[in-house]
This record gives structure tokens, C-alpha cells and sequence, in this order.
């Protein structure tokens, strides 16, 4: 009989411990996403490694939490699109080299720190689908003097 209680409380205590396994990605090492290809994060991403040798597409997407990106390094992503009912967090600069699909959601930074937030480079315009997206907080254009979310409307960059 305690051998039996034993096993059950095993299997129990895996159970749980496979429900919780993974609630964040970490990149540790070097990730590299290749011409045509995507990776889709629906949940945080820890960057601790080489993020930035990057042509294909990251998304993030979830329907009911926010997500965030942090860690000691910065991604940088070729092409960039996010479907969020809520915020993507940044805690590290989010850097961005070609198109910025934002279907809807937040991007989120500190106006506190100028040293985070969304940088697009001078090859990024911006495809936003909907009005209701938004960048609350920092956002650095390079090289432009105009950038637009809105084909009618445009925002004048002042450097």
C-alpha cells in the first residue's frame, strides 16, 4: 500500500510539474530564423544569447495575457508582427529591420528609460492593420524623417 500512495503522489507531483514546465522561452545559445521562416512566441522570451543575425518572421501572440521580452541582449528581427489582447512588455530594446506587422496590442516600454524601446531601422515601414495599435512608450526611427501606421496620415520625426 505506501509503495502504491508513493507512485501516485509521483505521478501527481510530474503531472504538475509537466503543466508548468515551460511558461517562458530562454535562448541561451544562438537562434538564427532563415530567409522564409517564422517562429511564433506565445509566451515571454529571455534573451541571453545571439538573437540578431536575423530574415524571417517573429511573431508574438496571445489572447488573454501580456507577454514580455527581456534578458541580458536584445533581439533584433527582420520582420516583426504581434497579435496581443493585452501588452508586449519590453524590458530590453526591440530592434526591428524590415516590416512591422502589428494586427493589434501594445508595445509597451518605460518612458523612464531611454535606452528601451522599439527602434526600427531606416528599411521598416510599418503595415498596421488597425487603428488600435499602439507603441506606449519609447520608439527610435533611424534614418527617417517620416513614419506612418496610418496610409492617410503620417508622423513627422524630428531629429
Amino acid at each position: 500500500m505506501q509503495l502504491s500512495k508513493y507512485i501516485q503522489y509521483s505521478i501527481i507531483l510530474l503531472l504538475r510539474q509537466m503543466s508548468n514546465a515551460q511558461e517562458t522561452a530562454h535562448n541561451f545559445g544562438a537562434i538564427q530564423i532563415h530567409n522564409s521562416d517564422m517562429i511564433d512566441f506565445h509566451l515571454d522570451l529571455i534573451n541571453t544569447g545571439t538573437f540578431d543575425q536575423n530574415l524571417g518572421l517573429a511573431g508574438f501572440y496571445h489572447s488573454k495575457e501580456s507577454l514580455s521580452i527581456l534578458g541580458a541582449l536584445s533581439p533584433t528581427f527582420y520582420d516583426f508582427e504581434t497579435a496581443m489582447e493585452r501588452d508586449l512588455n519590453l524590458e530590453v530594446p526591440l530592434m526591428i529591420d524590415n516590416l512591422i506587422y502589428s494586427n493589434y496590442g501594445n508595445i509597451k516600454s518605460s518612458r523612464n528609460n531611454k535606452n528601451i524601446c522599439t527602434r526600427v531601422s531606416e528599411n521598416a515601414p510599418y503595415e498596421g492593420a488597425v487603428n488600435i495599435v499602439n507603441n506606449d512608450g519609447l520608439a527610435a526611427v533611424e534614418e527617417q524623417r517620416i513614419f506612418s501606421n496610418n496610409p492617410k496620415k503620417s508622423y513627422r520625426v524630428e531629429f
